[in-house]
């Protein structure tokens, strides 16, 4: 009994600590770390259908939001050079270091925005625009400096993976209870790879934590106000392609929230 009763108390303290904790600033030390590691440590294109999203942003980036329709394949006209990069990686598979292969770099070429040729992304190419607005970004300023594909890879990742975490983050800061449970979701392992890509998921993902904080704040005030209800309309844009994973964190929050 003894035994038992000094577990419990161990238990109790901790979560005493926990509490204690900061758990906005947590996370963006921790996800931070991992997101910056994460963005040169992958291989390109590991991360689901990175190669594709990458597509997408570049054709945004140009401001062309119609696209191209080639037997029954959706797609944009892109420079040959970007083209030519992903195809070569992509042919090389996930099984290298690329810190070992910085020639790769110099084999680049140059793009050349006047040389063309079509590229398929069928799977990414029903995504809003507002969720790659990080990557838009990113790649304009390196299409500014006249970056080749590989630099403006990881320009691209570095810049969603901080937009992504900085959503997460207020959504840990606003989120009136279960903090513990979102922060846990949010630094799951898929997660964090998923923030550290050029993929537009790492941006709904982080959104949808946000809606579920702004949501459940709400629901205890018995309220929406004008922001929240704005806020909300925009997130609604990323319910189309909602995760397993973003649903489950709406769960166990709403059960959290639910007890309390």
């Amino acid at each position: 009994m003894e035994v038992a009763a000094q577990r419990q108390g161990r238990l109790e303290a901790a979560l005493i600590r926990v509490a204690a904790l900061d758990l906005g600033r947590v996370y963006l030390v921790v996800g931070s770390i991992a997101v910056f590691l994460l963005s040169f440590l992958s291989p390109p294109f590991m991360p689901p259908d990175e190669n594709r999203h990458f597509y997408r942003a570049w054709q945004l980036s140009e401001l062309d939001f119609k696209g191209v329709v080639k037997a029954d394949s959706a797609g944009a006209m892109l420079p040959s050079a970007l083209v030519d990069f992903v195809e070569r990686y992509e042919a090389m598979g996930t099984d290298f270091f690329p810190f070992a292969r910085h020639a790769r770099l110099d084999a680049s070429r140059d793009i050349d925005p006047r040389d063309r040729v079509y590229a398929k992304f069928s799977e990414s190419s029903s995504y809003p625009p507002l969720a790659y607005a990080p990557q838009i970004a990113a790649i304009g300023v390196a299409r500014l400096l006249g970056l080749r594909p590989l630099p403006a890879l990881y320009l691209t990742r570095l810049c969603n993976g901080v937009c992504a975490l900085l959503i997460a983050f207020c959504a840990l800061r606003i989120l009136p209870a279960g903090r513990l449970a979102l922060f846990i979701a949010s630094l799951l392992p898929m997660t964090l790879f998923i923030f550290a890509s050029a993929s537009a998921d790492a941006t709904m993902i982080s959104v949808v934590f946000l809606f579920t904080a702004i949501a459940a704040r709400a629901g205890l005030r018995g309220r929406w106000t004008s922001r929240e209800a704005a806020i909300a309309c925009v997130a609604g844009r990323s319910e189309e392609h909602t995760s397993e994973l973003q649903s489950l964190a709406y769960l166990v929050c709403r059960l959290l929230l639910e007890k309390k």
